[in-house]
């Protein structure tokens, strides 16, 4: 009763239309407040709802199709990571580890969009090979290829060069964006989601034996031209 007496204090109720005005006598709404509002107890709550918000003049309401910025994932390469192959002839290998992996955790009961994104500086060290093919990066979801993520280009062709020993145009940089909207409402357990890149070589001929190929950066300390250092990075945003 205590309760009840002191809201009737600082409530003023319309009786032609049930409007409640807390500190005011001309309520414009079914409950109007001048003042400040406090909730002391708030569930959390990981379902998708609606948002609620308010203009300048305090009126509120909710908010569809909103996606909230959860986490951010980032990893980044702290060293070179050489490839040897040792035969002139066609050779491919498109699992060579480069250390780079985002572990992406969505919330029991959620709806998630998942925005990847990598850069990869990749080339030959050694700057006398004369060799072709391609080189790229094969993107993985939960250690499976999603080919919408990889990337693979054409090596330069370095036996129409003139000269081999300038380092200028040994590496490229090889990028891209991975977006996937993953559902996990319907779900009472949290979702695992682990991306990881690895290397990829096609060579289909040298001039040499063996053929070493680099990722990563070109090193780890000192002058890395434009190519800059390998990273991986995953945004999770939530739906509302």
């Amino acid at each position: 009763m205590r309760i009840i007496f002191l809201f009737l204090m600082f409530s003023m109720i319309n009786p032609v239309i049930g409007q409640v005005g807390v500190n005011t006598i001309s309520p414009t709404k079914e409950l109007d407040v001048n003042g400040e509002l406090r909730i002391r107890n708030l569930p959390i709550m990981n379902n998708s709802l609606d948002v609620l918000s308010a203009d300048l003049n305090g009126n509120t309401g909710k908010i569809s199709n909103i996606k909230f910025l959860k986490e951010v994932y980032f990893d980044e390469a702290t060293n070179p990571i050489n490839y040897t192959m040792y035969s002139t002839g066609l050779q491919i290998v498109d699992n060579v580890n480069l250390g780079l992996t985002n572990t992406v955790v969505i919330p029991a009961r959620v709806k998630a969009t998942l925005i990847v994104n990598y850069s990869v500086p990749m080339g030959l060290a050694g700057s006398f090979d004369k060799v072709n093919g391609y080189y790229g990066i094969r993107f993985l979801r939960n250690n499976v290829e999603a080919q919408a993520g990889s990337r693979k280009y054409s090596i330069p062709d370095r036996y129409l060069l003139n000269s081999f020993s300038n380092d200028s145009y040994s590496m490229v940089s090889v990028s891209t964006t991975f977006i996937e909207v993953v559902n996990n409402s319907a779900n009472n357990n949290p979702l695992t989601i682990t991306y990881s890149l690895n290397g990829y070589i096609e060579q289909r001929h040298s001039n040499a034996s063996p053929v070493e190929y680099r990722f990563n950066m070109w090193s780890s300390s000192g002058n890395n031209y434009n190519w800059g250092k390998s990273f991986i990075s995953t945004q999770m945003y939530i739906h509302n």
